[in-house]
Parts: C-alpha cells; sequence; structure tokens
C-alpha cells in the first residue's frame, strides 16, 4: 500500500512542475456566453476562478468534463487466463474500481477575441466552438513563403491524404496545383511567436508558460495581445492555396444537401460522387482500418430497417439508392452509412456526407463536399490550378488518323473495345488491350495501343464520364511504374505469356507479339492518352485545334490530369494527349 501512496505522490510533484504547452484555436464567436453555452451542453462545466491578468487584460476561464470510463474490454479476460495473482495487482497498480476520463478547455479571453486551448479529449468538443481556419489564416499573416520549412496537403482526390513534404531550411515553398493545404510550420517573421511555429486549424507556439508565476502569466498575455495584433494586419505575408469550409449547420450547407439530392434524382449529368471506402479511413484525427471481411449498409434515418441494403463501394450504386428512395430522402443528412464485421456486428455509423467526395455547380460557384463538409476553393488554389492546366494544354496533340469510324457492342467490342479493334486493323498499332499485368494485387494494361512509328504507348479514353476518365489516368500513371520496375514485376514474360495458344485461345483478342517488339514496348519513354470526344463543347475544342483543360467542369478530373502529368515527368517520361472525335457509327443502337 506505501508504494502506492508513493507512486500518486510523485505523481502530484511532476504536474507541480509542468508548464503549459498551448495549442491555441480561437472561437467563431467572440461571446462568452454563447461559447459557455455550447460547452454547458456538452457537458463541460466553468469550475474554479477566473484568473485576469491585468497589464493585457486577459481573462482565463475552465471547463471541465469527467465521465466513467469503459475498462479495457481485453483485460479481465487476459488476466484471468493468466492466472495473474493478486500481489501483481497491487505492485502494478491494476484497479478493478470505477476508472474516470478527464477533459478541459480553457478558454482566453483577450479584449478582441476568445481563444481556447484543450486538455486530454477536449479537442473533440473544440470542433463545436471553434474557427479551423484560425490557423491558416495565422500563418499567413505570419509566415512568408520561403520560411515555410513543413507543410501537409491534401492532393483533393476521393478524400485521400496523398503526401507530407519536409522542405530543408531556406529551400523555399512553393506551391504546386492541385494541392490544398491542411498544415504548415515555419519560421514567423516576428521573433516574439518563437523560432518556429505549427498552424493547422489551431496554432501551436514552441515555448511553454509556467501560468502558476507571475511573469509566465504576463508572458502568456502579451503571446495573445501580439496574435490579436497579428490578425489585424492589412496585408499577408504568403498566400496559401487552401480549401475554405462551410459551417455544417449553416443555410448554404443544407441548401447544398438538398440539391445533390434532387439533381440525383432528376438524373442530371452535373454532378460527380465519388465514395470513399479505402481501407485507411480518417476519422477524427483517428485511424479506423476496415478489412475485406467488413460489409458496408446503407440505409435512410428512422426508416432503418425498411431501408437497409447492403452497399457495393461505387458511386453508381449510391445514386441508384437514392433515386429507388427519393420519395423518403429529401436531403444528403437522411442517409447513413454503416460498417458491420463478418459477422453482421455493427463497428461504425456515420451520415454518408462524411464517405463521399462530391462537386456542385449552384448559383455560379463550384462548391466541394469532403469529409462531411461543403467548401470552395480560395482563389490562390484556382490560380495555380488554371496555371498547371495551361502548361498540361502544351502537349495536347490532334492527328486525324485517330478519327475513325467504328461499331460498339459486346465482348472485344464493348467500350473502348469497338475503337481498338478497328484501330489495331492498321500495321502501325499492336494491341495491348487486356494484356493485364499484377501490380501488387491489382490488374494493370501497360497501354490500349503501342505506336510504332513513334514508339510511343497510349492508352484510349472515350468522353468525360470523371469516374471513368479519372480511372484511365490512374491506369496510364501505374503502367509507368511498371516499365520503371520491369524486372521486379516479371513485365516481359507477363507481356509474352498471352501467346500461349494453349492457356489464351482467342488470337484476335491476344494477337502473338514477338519478342523483339515487347522489348520495344518496354523501352518505350512515351506515355500517351488518346482521348475521344463526343460532347459538342468538346468535339468542336477539338476541332479548332483550341481544346482547353481549364474548360473541364470537374474539379476532380483537372487534378487527376494534373497528378498524371506531373507523375509522367517525375519519371522521366514525355506525356502526351492527343484529342479525337468518337465516331461511334452505331451508338443510337447501342443506347
Amino acid at each position: 500500500m506505501k508504494s502506492v501512496i508513493k507512486n500518486r505522490v510523485w505523481v502530484v510533484l511532476i504536474l507541480r512542475r509542468r508548464k503549459m504547452k498551448l495549442i491555441l484555436s480561437k472561437c467563431k464567436t467572440s461571446d462568452f456566453d454563447e461559447v459557455s453555452r455550447i460547452l454547458s451542453e456538452n457537458n463541460y462545466i466553468q469550475i474554479g476562478d477566473s484568473r485576469v491578468e491585468p497589464q493585457n487584460n486577459l481573462e482565463m476561464f475552465l471547463f471541465f468534463e469527467s465521465h466513467e470510463k469503459e475498462r479495457v474490454n481485453w483485460l479481465s479476460e487476459l488476466l484471468k487466463f493468466f492466472n495473474v495473482s493478486e500481489e501483481d495487482y497491487e505492485e502494478h497498480n491494476i484497479f478493478d474500481d470505477t476508472l474516470h476520463q478527464y477533459n478541459a478547455v480553457i478558454i482566453l479571453k483577450t479584449p478582441n477575441n476568445l481563444y481556447a486551448h484543450s486538455l486530454s479529449q477536449g479537442f473533440r468538443v473544440l470542433e463545436k466552438i471553434i474557427d479551423e481556419e484560425f490557423g491558416l489564416k495565422f500563418a499567413e499573416k505570419t509566415i512568408k513563403n520561403e520560411h515555410i520549412t513543413l507543410k501537409n496537403v491534401s492532393y483533393i482526390q476521393k478524400n485521400k491524404m496523398k503526401g507530407i513534404t519536409n522542405y530543408k531550411k531556406d529551400q523555399g515553398e512553393f506551391p504546386k496545383a492541385s494541392e490544398s493545404y491542411a498544415y504548415v510550420s515555419g519560421k514567423p517573421d516576428f521573433d516574439f511567436y518563437g523560432n518556429s511555429i505549427d498552424c493547422g486549424t489551431g496554432v501551436s507556439f514552441p515555448k511553454n508558460f509556467d501560468i502558476n508565476s507571475t511573469e509566465g502569466f504576463y508572458q502568456l498575455s502579451e503571446l495573445l495581445k501580439n496574435v490579436d495584433e497579428a490578425l489585424t494586419l492589412k496585408d499577408n505575408k504568403s498566400i496559401l492555396p487552401r480549401k475554405k469550409r462551410i459551417a455544417k449547420k449553416s443555410q448554404l450547407s443544407k441548401l447544398l444537401d438538398e440539391e445533390v439530392v434532387k439533381r440525383i434524382v432528376d438524373n442530371t449529368d452535373e454532378i460527380g460522387i465519388a465514395l470513399d471506402v479505402s481501407k485507411i479511413h480518417l476519422v477524427n484525427n483517428s485511424i479506423n482500418i476496415y478489412s475485406e471481411n467488413n460489409h458496408l449498409e446503407i440505409y435512410i434515418s428512422n426508416h432503418l430497417q425498411k431501408t437497409k441494403e447492403e452497399l457495393e463501394p461505387y458511386d453508381g450504386a449510391i445514386v441508384e439508392y437514392i433515386r429507388k428512395n427519393n420519395e423518403i430522402i429529401t436531403s444528403l443528412t437522411d442517409i447513413k452509412i454503416r460498417v458491420t464485421n463478418h459477422e453482421y456486428h455493427v463497428i461504425e455509423s456515420r451520415p454518408l456526407k462524411e464517405w463521399i467526395y462530391c462537386e456542385l455547380e449552384y448559383e455560379s460557384m463550384l462548391y466541394t463536399l469532403d469529409s462531411g463538409y461543403w467548401g470552395y476553393f480560395n482563389d490562390k488554389f484556382s490560380e495555380l490550378l488554371r496555371k498547371q492546366l495551361e502548361e498540361v494544354n502544351r502537349v495536347i496533340e490532334y492527328n486525324d488518323e485517330f478519327n475513325i469510324p467504328y461499331i460498339s457492342g459486346e465482348g472485344r467490342l464493348k467500350g473502348e473495345g469497338g475503337y481498338i479493334e478497328k484501330l489495331s486493323e492498321g500495321k502501325n498499332y499492336i494491341k495491348l488491350h487486356q494484356r493485364n499485368i499484377n501490380y501488387n494485387g491489382v490488374p494493370i494494361e501497360i497501354a490500349d495501343i503501342y505506336k510504332r512509328d513513334t514508339q510511343e504507348l497510349i492508352a484510349i479514353k472515350r468522353g468525360m464520364d470523371t469516374s471513368n476518365s479519372m480511372y484511365s489516368f490512374e491506369q496510364s500513371i501505374l503502367s509507368v511504374q511498371l516499365l520503371r520496375n520491369t524486372t521486379e514485376f516479371d513485365v516481359e514474360k507477363e507481356l509474352r505469356k498471352y501467346n500461349d495458344r494453349n492457356i489464351y485461345e482467342d488470337k484476335e483478342k491476344f494477337p502473338t507479339i514477338k519478342k523483339p517488339t515487347i522489348g520495344k514496348i518496354l523501352d518505350s519513354r512515351i506515355s500517351s492518352v488518346l482521348w475521344l470526344q463526343s460532347t459538342e463543347k468538346y468535339v468542336k475544342m477539338a476541332d479548332e485545334r483550341q481544346f482547353d483543360f481549364n474548360q473541364i467542369g470537374s474539379i476532380l478530373l483537372k487534378l487527376k490530369i494534373v497528378d498524371w502529368y506531373s507523375s509522367i515527368l517525375e519519371n522521366n517520361f514525355t506525356p502526351k494527349i492527343y484529342m479525337g472525335k468518337d465516331l461511334q457509327v452505331n451508338k443510337k443502337s447501342q443506347s
């Protein structure tokens, strides 16, 4: 028993010496009563006295929440299985009493603003009261581009965080098209803030504050005074490309939720939806990993038993479900997704809004839905994307030999198949379509066609459908990875196996390709996309040889084009895009 008391005293001594590491968030409102009300509604109660630093008029308030904490569900089972003794219980502080979770939020009130700092799980309630753009706004006011040393950027493609890039000191930061900043770290222009600050939804400062001392409390108040002043600066030190969020409970967010459903039901083509069901899913700063044994179910709130269906992770399945149940669906918020395990026990249930990426042009503005929030991109993001697409425009070519009539149908003639069959009748073209190579469990085509005279690999795409077009560009990116690693993936053997007529009898589907030709295919360093257009707007641009990717409506597709272009160049390949006309002769009979 003495050892237990000794350990507890030691913890108290550590806490007394601890200084406060400030991660500062800014409240949406400067109305203390309103913030207090929201915290109270979420079981955070103000306790103790308020504290005032008189020189800078900083007031601080403590809001506290505690609740019983569930025991670790595996603990009792293992203790019993391994016959853990009572002596071990005491020695290692294993108790059967009720556990508690303690959380806190400190509100810091200056003459101009309200700020917040959380402890333990207090960050969860902060989401309801803070301005999530504060951190990046503060970065723009205080850090020059050349002083940004670390950034966390989201490449806006189906909710995937594509990468974190670390920049060396003084190397400078130059934003790229498709990057939406979520976090930056760097040296501020004002030494008072420290050598480096981290800016995301809030701001983390390097200095720790001993708030129990008069000097430490004063230093904290000086920091808050300087933060207030920085926010009033007229000019920015930098402008970061980013997406600006719209509050979930705002009238605009509600209107956009309703408009999405309306357009889906009305069967319009103005909207693109992509469902994010990756095995790794980001939720509230935590990572959930779902295995192939899990199931996705979709249902409508208050109509679970009547509307529950198992869902295939495709955007088309969602659209079909909404149309089928349109009489009881008025908004995206009516629809829920839940994950179940192999025994169909519910693991997690969340609104559909948090699982899909969606684009919507509404009243002359383009909005995107990502991770549950509607938003729009700032001018810097749009400017960078526009400039990058202008660069991609320079690799567009036009060749009339690709504008050929063809018949589409079933089997080999399905989709692009009919066009590929017709084009490959010419001796200058070798068909590679459907000669799949295994790339980490994913079947990948090197290309649809190999063009002999120019030694280029060509992927063929019809139309402007966002999902299919993105898939084609992604396949092209992966094919380059295969060509950069031909030995590792045994690419030559994989291509030659389709010459074996004992296994692949259909010679028309898989024509024989001799070894020297396969060698030339593997040596190709030109990655091309042939894009056949049938929509009047895009056909006209192709006819006039003035195709402009900035005229495409889908941001998601624009970003994928930029991603493809950058990936091809980074791998020392030559990117090329041919724009042609889709001259399917039996289109009406096929529709």
